[in-house]
């Protein structure tokens, strides 16, 4: 069930002149060094590349014998031959600093210590949706995509199914995509997919972290990742890093404190809209070094960058181990927003494995299948620049509503990447008289579902626009602008 490009394995000949076998051998082991098919990629079957360039089946199994004898290929029973993660040359082409294979801190038993959580009490409200609608054309197509692809499911034999289960192929696509279309270079021993994203930080949080172990959270705006903190009896310390003095501020924590962990989202529209500079990544993957912690990062939102310089995470830097990455693989379904790709050091990713206890009941293999095709051929990158565009336009159509609501009266902080304004009002009571003043227009806010509702008490708010129709917004955003420009006086 394997596609591969035939341009790419139909070699370069002289008419009547046939390659012979070392020649043949040169091309593939030549493919490997320079990086046209990838550590972990398979390899199409043999018989189909003898059919291609005109070889004998014999002389093209003999030829993918002697790539495995030298340490070019590995042959995985009932699967495929796939590239080795340690062919001759490999720590040239592919760093270490990269590919981890070991943990630098060890994960022993943390020390007594006061349980102590100094998050503050939430203090926004969230209105909208922070991820894509399925509704718009370029997410339409896709799931067109997804439900065509899935059709060939239908047919699997029983080891194909077998494969689907076990993510041969799935994180062989996964790993080929994160490495040639987002540059991260890892070894596939460093990669690990689980399905949601509660599971994924339960993971991570279950291997790295003891009781009262203490943890730096930059998100404390975030409910849910507080509520797994908690989980955990992780010490937990608020040092939110959208604030100029972030690294001055973690650095004179580190004066006293030892902290196993810092959890980062350094390019966030939901819940922070900040993105970290290029000073502030390499002083923090320093002070890791220095003071042996973890940095945790999450990303969800590297498709939706609206900065001219695209930002580079943590874990495609320098980190010598010390970087656990967490992402989506990306927003345009829910299922592939769920689809959370690790990526750790070689002995993490295998302690992962060794302690994931289940299977997640809502993990679909047909669905997986049809990813799997979509990467291996480029669709899933024509649809991600269909949103990309879409999206920078949602952007700015909500900023100029927002700014044509509030006027001066209220801080509107455009997002950096992500689909998320931040409004900030000068006191509560503005942020009251506006709600009361919609809902007695008869107007629906569309509260997010998972998020706390008004207390009247909340001076922030989480705009997203996710799910976006400009016609929705208009009529609300000249009721406001009347209402805080009649009673206040902010606009003018």
């Amino acid at each position: 069930m394997h596609r591969f490009n035939a341009e790419t394995w139909t070699f370069p000949q002289s008419p009547g002149a046939p390659l012979n076998s070392d020649q043949v051998y040169q091309i593939i082991v030549k493919y490997i060094e320079n990086g046209t098919i990838l550590p972990g990629s398979k390899l199409p079957p043999y018989r189909s590349v003898a059919e291609l360039n005109d070889i004998s089946r014999t002389t093209m199994s003999r030829i993918y014998k002697r790539l495995e004898n030298n340490g070019w290929v590995v042959p995985v029973k009932g699967s495929g031959t796939y590239v080795s993660q340690s062919f001759p040359g490999y720590a040239f082409l592919y760093p270490l600093d990269r590919s981890i294979e070991r943990l630098p801190i060890r994960l022993g038993n943390a020390s007594g210590a006061e349980m102590h959580n100094d998050h503050p009490p939430s203090d926004f409200i969230m209105i909208g949706f922070e991820t894509p609608s399925p509704h718009h054309l370029s997410q339409w197509l896709h799931h067109t995509q997804i439900a065509k692809h899935a059709q060939a499911y239908v047919n699997f034999k029983q080891m194909d199914r077998i494969n689907a289960m076990t993510n041969v192929e799935f994180n062989a696509a996964i790993l080929n995509y994160m490495n040639v279309s987002r540059n991260f270079m890892v070894k596939g021993d460093c990669l690990g997919v689980v399905l949601g994203r509660i599971e994924s930080l339960q993971q991570i949080f279950k291997l790295l972290l003891n009781p009262l172990d203490k943890v730096v959270n930059t998100s404390p705006r975030d409910l849910m990742l507080r509520k797994l903190l908690k989980d955990c009896a992780a010490v937990s310390h608020h040092i939110s890093s959208s604030n100029p003095g972030f690294i001055k501020e973690l650095k004179k924590l580190l004066r006293h404190t030892t902290i196993k962990a810092l959890y980062i989202k350094p390019q966030c529209s939901h819940l922070e809209s900040y993105s970290m500079s290029e000073n502030d990544c390499i002083e923090l993957l320093e002070l890791a070094r220095k003071h042996q912690f973890y940095i945790i990062e999450e990303d969800d939102y590297h498709e939706l960058w609206y900065e001219m310089k695209p930002f580079k995470p943590l874990i495609c830097r320098n980190h010598a181990g010390h970087v656990i990455y967490c992402g989506a693989l990306s927003l345009l379904t829910i299922y592939m927003q769920q689809t959370r790709i690790i990526v750790a050091p070689a002995e993490f990713i295998s302690m992962m494995h060794r302690t994931r206890m289940y299977q997640s009941p809502f993990e679909c293999t047909s669905t997986k299948h049809a990813i799997t095709l979509m990467l291996n051929d480029n669709r899933l990158l024509t649809d991600i620049k269909k949103m990309q565009k879409e999206k920078k336009q949602h952007m700015f159509e909500a900023g100029m509503q927002l700014i044509n609501a509030f006027g001066k009266a209220v801080n509107v902080v455009k997002p950096s990447a992500g689909l998320c304004y931040w409004l900030e009002f000068p006191d509560a009571k503005y942020l009251r008289d506006a709600i009361l003043h919609l809902q007695s227009n008869n107007l629906k806010i569309p509260f997010h579902p998972g998020m706390n509702k008004p207390t009247f008490e909340e001076r922030y708010v989480c705009f997203g626009f996710g799910t976006w129709d400009v016609m929705e917004v208009e009529l609300p955003a000249k009721l406001m602008f009347e209402k805080l420009s009649s009673k206040y006086g902010l606009l003018q």
